[in-house]
């Protein structure tokens, strides 16, 4: 089964800012409580050391991202979710974290070939979580052979897509992160400067996040289709009839000749 992912980039995009459009203070708030979680798991386990924090870092937002998956799913469905479904992917912990486990496992491996092997990899197994969130009985390494299958023939698209998205990270994000480490700014300019710059980055997540949810439903199954087979006529059918030769006029014109 092949998929194809046939609207446009744009439009998606278009579409993501229909979904949230009524639901940006629901969806800013269960993409914060996200952020916050892995904030104050990054600063108590710094004094740790870095290994250590990375891990984890990584155990901690392996649900947290199977949850942020199931909510931009809802949202994009306008299925009307509740704040802390945002936390659903604790409910299945464990296949969060395998999944996560397997992806850099397997991301590491291509780039041990080359960068662009990496990327590609990075990029096939894009929908991982989503497919988990859709599929609460698939494991995870069916969910990554599901996302490989679904981004054949639309990684390119892919790409694209988060060049979009990530053309939008630089003035809410880079740009705010550059100036607030640079400038040497008073506590009262500082302050509200931060709070801006943090709620460019909620907006921009809660974006992101139903953004893919739009591209993950957009990929619609498309069957192979494949030439009949050309079937060769079997002894047991009968011939096309032969016209029979009029013998008789033919003895007439042989019998004229010799006499």
């Amino acid at each position: 089964m092949n998929f194809r992912s046939e609207t446009l980039n744009q439009k998606l995009l278009i579409q993501a800012f229909d979904v949230l459009r009524g639901n940006w203070v629901k969806a800013i708030a269960g993409f914060a409580i996200m952020l916050l979680i892995e904030k104050m798991v990054s600063k108590y386990s710094l004094s740790l050391g870095t290994e250590l924090q990375y891990i984890i870092i990584s155990i901690i937002s392996s649900p947290l991202l199977l949850g942020s998956a199931i909510f931009a799913l809802a949202l994009s469905r306008r299925q009307n979710p509740r704040i802390w479904q945002i936390l659903a992917g604790f409910k299945r912990f464990g296949t969060a974290l395998y999944a996560h486990i397997l992806i850099i496992i397997f991301i590491l491996l291509w780039a041990l070939l080359l960068i662009v092997p990496g990327i590609i990899a990075a990029i096939a197994y894009c929908m991982t979580y989503y497919i988990l969130a859709d599929n609460p009985d698939i494991g995870a390494l069916d969910a990554i052979r599901r996302s490989k299958a679904m981004m054949m023939g639309n990684k390119w698209k892919c790409s694209c897509f988060a060049l979009w998205l990530g053309c939008l990270a630089v003035p809410c994000t880079i740009i705010p992160a550059y100036i607030l480490s640079q400038v040497d700014m008073a506590t009262a300019v500082r302050m509200p400067f931060y709070a801006v710059s943090l709620l460019c980055n909620l907006l921009l997540t809660a974006y992101t996040e139903v953004s893919f949810a739009q591209f993950y439903n957009d990929l619609k199954p498309v069957p192979v289709t494949e030439e009949p087979p050309v079937t060769e006529p079997s002894a047991a059918e009968p011939s096309a009839p032969v016209e029979k030769v009029n013998t008789a006029l033919l003895d007439a014109l042989c019998t004229n000749q010799k006499n």
